[in-house]
């Protein structure tokens, strides 16, 4: 102990890392609360207003538990779209449709901020070696500034979307893959799929040549299983035409009248004349290469992170980032799905403790990413200049490329395993034997 300097003592120093418990805790309740107030006292009416997806949700379990369908576009909202998610969601709900909306509104906000919570406290979990004690409550500190501290956060409570949810799902999911429960992770990507249809896809993740078939098949299998409670709900709730109802309301909403964030979306809104924005230059030829690049671009890092991506956890948020940007209908709430990247290098860069590291790097990269996410670009408002919508989606594009060049980069210039494939890693989960499969 001697032998150490005054600042390594202080790290290992139980007291100091309580403090900094307290600090962060303090700090992190202060945001949820201050997120949290600005939802209250509004009147809820329709799926156009204030907290209209919440409101959809709400609406489509209440028209279950009156016997009809959610999916009727002509009582479900005045969107044009209605309810377009599995019955699974509306389910779930079925418990709360005799309560006030407002107050079923109140209680969906803290299961909300609950989920940002969970999801960081989980990627903290997992993430940091017992033996770094100091670095949990600053890690901590820096996802919950992060994950609360931007205006998509923003926009995603106040809508009541769901992606919050999902975000804390797919943390546990990435957590059980560490843990090799390649069934519960597996299960809980498939919950996530049946809350919002897309994050099913992130089931891709387990073809990465790093995992053994016979882990492969127990994931896989367990995601099949946990899909197919969507049909089976869709059939209880209203036979087969329920079922058609819904495969129809699914494969129809990947084309809606908002911004997507997306390889085909970016190109329509630069170089098409398509509501929202004024174009760079209105030319089909253009929009078609362009979108062809960009795909092309998305799928090689897809491909990339399922072929030579050693860390199990930094490419199973690649692979969740890629799906986000492959989907046709990718709103600006999914740009959540990249904060555990940024969390997960602070981790690495916070472990290896130099600024010249490559965690480091890209760490610093990705707050720059972070920065644009941090704005509020208000993609619902029309005639704003090409670029003011497309900014998130190469955002989250450059955020993907730096991580999956990074672990690259890392991997070629470390002359020992990664940070996470390190033999005898312990993590609050306990003894971990690594994360490479």
């Amino acid at each position: 102990m001697s032998e150490l300097g005054w600042f390594d003592r202080l790290l290992i120093d139980r007291r100091f890392t309580g403090v900094l418990w307290v600090l962060v805790a303090t700090g992190t309740i202060y945001l949820a609360y201050r997120n949290y107030l600005p939802l209250l006292g509004h009147e809820i009416t329709n799926a156009n207003g204030y907290a209209g997806d919440f409101w959809g949700f709400l609406h489509a379990s209440r028209q279950i538990a009156a016997g009809h369908s959610p999916y009727n576009l002509l009582s479900n909202g005045e969107n044009g779209v209605g309810y377009v998610y599995s019955p699974f969601l509306a389910v779930l709900l079925l418990p709360f449709t005799h309560l006030a909306t407002i107050d079923v509104w109140e209680g969906w906000n803290l299961v909300s901020l609950g989920c940002v919570i969970l999801a960081i406290g989980v990627v903290v979990a997992t993430e940091v070696p017992a033996d770094q004690a100091w670095v949990r409550p600053v890690l901590f500190g820096f996802a919950a500034v992060t994950g609360m501290q931007t205006a998509i956060m923003v926009n995603e409570l106040y809508n009541g979307q769901t992606d919050t949810i999902t975000l804390a799902l797919l943390s546990f999911a990435a957590a059980m893959l560490t843990r090799r429960r390649w069934a519960t992770s597996g299960a809980l990507v498939g919950v996530a799929g049946l809350i919002k249809t897309w994050p099913a896809t992130i089931a891709v993740t387990f073809l990465t040549k790093h995992v053994k078939p016979e882990h492969r098949w127990r994931a896989l299998v367990a995601w099949v299983v946990t899909i197919a409670v969507a049909p089976l709900l869709a059939v209880i709730l209203g036979g087969i035409s329920e079922l058609r109802d819904w495969l129809r309301i699914t494969f129809d909403a990947r084309s809606q009248h908002l911004v997507s964030f997306s390889v085909s979306g970016a190109p329509k809104i630069l170089f098409s004349h398509n509501g929202f924005a004024r174009p760079l230059v209105d030319s089909s030829g253009l929009q078609a290469v362009a979108t062809i690049v960009l795909a092309a671009w998305v799928i090689g890092l897809l491909v990339l992170t399922l072929r030579r991506c050693t860390d199990i956890t930094i490419g199973f948020w690649q692979v969740t980032v890629c799906v986000v940007l492959l989907v046709p209908a990718s709103h600006e709430f999914y740009c959540l799905y990249t904060l555990p990247l940024l969390w997960i290098w602070g981790a690495r860069a916070l472990e290896a403790r130099s600024f010249r590291s490559v965690e480091a790097l890209v760490v610093t990269m990705l707050l720059v990413c972070w920065v644009v996410m941090y704005h509020d670009w208000n993609p619902y408002k029309t005639g704003l200049p090409a670029w003011h919508y497309v900014i998130l989606f190469f955002a989250n594009l450059a955020a993907v490329t730096i991580s999956v060049l990074g672990e690259r980069l890392r991997d070629r210039t470390s002359s020992h395993l990664p940070y996470s494939s390190a033999s005898g890693r312990v993590t609050l989960w306990g003894a971990s034997e690594g994360t490479r499969p």
